[in-house]
């Protein structure tokens, strides 16, 4: 199927980036990224802006100004940002935004509803959700923030942030909050610093969350900074109903939830067949992200208490491939798994690369 022959942004040249895509109610696709002026970031006006691809219409805006100096947003000094439809139809937004002359910054959240783009109880406003104990680091830490519904369709947003003075040590935490219908609330801590593993001292990136529709908030991180040697770099997981605690507590120890050779980022959270999470990573195969031959894995989790497995049996879903994987994505039905990565160059990232697609069906 081929929606548009020209480029989303047609208005002026743009640097464009962390872009989301999702299908609303009646089918038409929806489409959100981060725009600057620059590669080079640093407080050049960035922006989240949105379009909606209508048939027989064409591309248009998603509420007034979404494609302006001022997004839909209103501010322009976002770095990042995640866009999802809830479970009821609303197109919401998470993105990361900073000050003129700060480094850290705060997250926030807006959801589209009768043509606007507004916050939930004050998640646009001063220091968004994230608050004073929360702060984030959006030029080191763009990626490193997701989104979930509630079964109520109510938004759940994870992030990794730092603390101001541990920026060149190796400490962050895993936050996650989420709106109850009154108010942002973290589960077993993780509203504030230390957050979800506070015992822990890990380098938490790559964060990604999802709930199953029992209401059970699931959680995975990684333990590895983009572009630096391989070592010990672990895949965590923990989940917890809301009023429960983080299991397991540590997000499965030192050495996470896979054996210790397992070098791995780019956790991916989804939930698909009867209502299984579904967790998909890179495992690196090398020395270092520069000299990497990367793999792929989808793990499944058929029963809480149970391990995980391998999606169709299995040591990895996608062997190695002698390039890097920088990116992947995930998605489930009641019936099928589709994963899409891209591949390029580990050193030569400018070379051109691939984009995939794999799809696994439920007998």
């Amino acid at each position: 199927m081929q929606v548009s022959e020209m480029p989303v942004i047609e208005t002026e040249f743009r640097y464009a980036f962390s872009p989301s895509v999702a299908v609303d109610a009646d089918g038409n696709i929806i489409v959100a990224w981060t725009s600057a002026l620059s590669c080079k970031m640093g407080g050049l006006q960035g922006t989240v802006m949105a379009r909606r691809y209508v048939p027989g219409t064409g591309w248009e805006e998603l509420g007034a100004g979404s494609t302006s100096a001022f997004g839909i947003t209103d501010t322009n000094y976002n770095q990042a940002s995640r866009l999802l439809i809830d479970p009821l139809g609303r197109p919401t937004v998470t993105y990361m935004s900073t000050a003129p002359g700060y480094v850290q910054g705060y997250v926030y959240v807006r959801r589209f509803e009768n043509g606007i783009w507004n916050g939930i109880g004050g998640s646009d406003e001063f220091k968004g959700i994230s608050g004073p104990d929360a702060e984030v680091f959006p030029e080191y830490m763009q990626e490193y923030l997701s989104l979930g519904f509630t079964p109520a369709g109510e938004p759940v947003v994870a992030w990794t942030t730092l603390v101001l003075e541990n920026l060149l040590s190796d400490f962050s935490s895993i936050l996650l909050r989420y709106w109850d219908g009154k108010s942002w609330e973290g589960i077993d801590g993780s509203g504030f610093s230390p957050g979800v593993v506070p015992d822990s001292g890990f380098a938490g990136q790559d964060v990604s969350t999802t709930v199953t529709a029992d209401g059970r908030v699931h959680l995975a991180w990684s333990d590895m900074w983009t572009n630096t040697p391989l070592g010990d770099d672990p895949l965590f997981y923990a989940s917890a109903m809301p009023s429960g605690s983080w299991a397991p507590a540590d997000g499965g120890g030192n050495n996470g939830i896979l054996p210790p050779s397992h070098h791995t980022s780019r956790p991916f959270l989804a939930v698909a067949f009867d209502d299984r999470p579904i967790l998909a990573y890179v495992r690196h195969h090398g020395t270092s992200t520069s000299t990497t031959s990367d793999a792929v894995n989808v793990l499944v989790k058929y029963h809480e208490m149970e391990a995980w497995e391998t999606l169709g049996g299995g040591d990895e879903v996608v062997p190695e491939t002698d390039w890097r994987i920088p990116q992947l994505s995930l998605a489930g039905s009641t019936s099928r798994v589709g994963m899409a990565w891209v591949e390029n160059d580990p050193v030569a990232t400018k070379a051109g690369g691939g984009l995939y697609y794999l799809e696994f069906e439920s007998e």
